[in-house]
């Protein structure tokens, strides 16, 4: 069961570090208050899905860790089209 939860981790790595290098370079801008409302929606979003995936879908560790990968994936997504946007 551990691959499984290898495999997870290191899906997640590529959402998690695109979201911190795109995420510091809107903050570099100055544009901190879209990065504390995308955090904010990623923690609320993370916790309840969490939750639907343990609790209604009885998937338990596995169910936490498919939530941690898709809010870092969806994130980073978002931070990088709005990253795009961003106008010099």
């Amino acid at each position: 069961m551990s691959v499984i939860y290898i495999i997870l981790v290191a899906a997640n790595l590529f959402g998690k570090s695109g979201n911190i290098i795109i995420g510091n370079g809107i903050r570099g801008y100055g544009d901190t208050k879209w990065m504390f409302f995308t955090q904010t929606l990623g923690t609320v979003g993370v916790v309840a899905l969490a939750c639907l995936c343990v609790f209604v879908f009885k998937l338990g560790m596995l169910g936490v860790f498919i939530a941690v990968l898709c809010d870092e994936a969806i994130r980073a997504v978002i931070n990088f089209i709005r990253f795009l946007r961003i106008k010099f």
